[in-house]
C-alpha cells in the first residue's frame, strides 16, 4: 500500500478540462484504477483552496478530496507564549521561526507549492501526486539530488505515472 498526497491541481485541472481531454482523462483513469492500492492524504490547505473556489468542480475527484484524512504540520511557529501549550513554541521574544524544511523547499518551489510539499513530507507520505509539470514535477526532477541531500524522501509523480508502480 502506497501513501499518496493529492495536490489541489488534480481538481482544478478537472474544472478547466471538464470536457475530459485526453491527458486529464488518462490521469483520472489511473487514479480510479489504482485507488485500492493507495492511501490518499491531503492537507487543510488543499481543502481550503477547494472550498474557496466559486465554481466548485463536481465528480469523483472532488468527493475523494473531501474524504481524505489530513494531518497538518505548521510551516513555522510563533515564539510568543500565551495560548500555546508549553513546549510548542520557542521562548523569547515575539518573533516567528519558520521550519528549516519549509524554508529549504521555498528555494526550489513556489511558496504555495512548498507548503503542499512540506505537508506531504512532514506526514511521511511516499508520493506527491500532481499535474503541475512546470513548477513542481520539472523542478523536483532537476533538483532531485539537492532534495535528497536535504532529507526530502517524497517522490513526485503525475497520476499517469502511478500505473508503473509495482
Amino acid at each position: 500500500m502506497y501513501t499518496v498526497y493529492l495536490d489541489t491541481n488534480i481538481v482544478s485541472r478537472y474544472e478547466a478540462l471538464n470536457d475530459m481531454k485526453k491527458p486529464f482523462a488518462a490521469a483520472l483513469s489511473a487514479i480510479k484504477k489504482n485507488s485500492a492500492r493507495f492511501d490518499f492524504y491531503t492537507s487543510k490547505k488543499v481543502k481550503d483552496e477547494l472550498d474557496n473556489w466559486i465554481g466548485r468542480p463536481k465528480g469523483v475527484i472532488y468527493s475523494l478530496f473531501k474524504k481524505v484524512p489530513e494531518k497538518n504540520y505548521l510551516e513555522g511557529y510563533t515564539a510568543t507564549l500565551g495560548s500555546a501549550a508549553l513546549g510548542t513554541v520557542a521562548l523569547g521574544g515575539g518573533f516567528s521561526r519558520e521550519s528549516p524544511l519549509y524554508t529549504f523547499l521555498k528555494t526550489i518551489f513556489d511558496p504555495d507549492d512548498a507548503q503542499h510539499i512540506f505537508q506531504a513530507e512532514s506526514n511521511g507520505v511516499q508520493y506527491f501526486l500532481t499535474l503541475d509539470e512546470r513548477t513542481i514535477l520539472n523542478r523536483a526532477k532537476s533538483n532531485n539530488l539537492l532534495l535528497a541531500q536535504n532529507g526530502v524522501k517524497i517522490k513526485f509523480a503525475s497520476p499517469v505515472d502511478i500505473d508503473a508502480l509495482p
